[in-house]
């Protein structure tokens, strides 16, 4: 990409408010979010908390969660996951439909470096069992 071309795209990016001025504050934490996660969704939860705060993150049958609180309960299930024993490395079986207790959860496990084997809620028992099994899942982690 030459210079006329990056200039275009920041352009663009500008006009769709994808590309907007950030408070230096912001950048810090957004920084030291990156810094401590690497490149992986654990940061992605810090650095969009860092940024968008208060705004809305998802909105589902229990309401709003910000970016923020999202954050904070990954942070609280990602201890509770070390708390019972779970260590980094292992793997873990998540049957979550989609609302927050799946995005909360995705981001625990990643800050935890547990790796999620996300599980099809419309599997059968023996459907369920044999991925588990093929994972090597330890752990089972359902909502409702």
């Amino acid at each position: 990409m030459d210079i006329t071309e990056a200039v275009h795209a920041a352009k663009v990016l500008a006009r769709t408010g994808a590309l907007h001025p950030v408070r230096p504050d912001r950048i810090l934490r957004m920084a030291a979010a990156y810094r401590h996660w690497g490149v992986s969704l654990a940061a992605g939860f810090a650095t969009t908390a860092a940024h968008y705060g208060e705004r809305p993150a998802a909105v589902d049958e229990r309401g709003t969660i910000s970016f923020r609180e999202l954050d904070a309960r990954s942070d609280a299930l990602a201890r509770a996951l070390a708390h019972v024993g779970l260590r980094a490395g292992d793997s873990v079986g998540v049957l979550c439909r989609n609302h927050r207790y799946l995005l909360e959860i995705s981001g625990a496990l990643s800050k935890a470096g547990i790796h999620a084997v996300y599980m099809n809620t419309g599997f059968s028992a023996p459907q369920l069992r044999q991925v588990y099994q093929r994972e090597r899942a330890i752990a089972l982690v359902h909502d409702d």
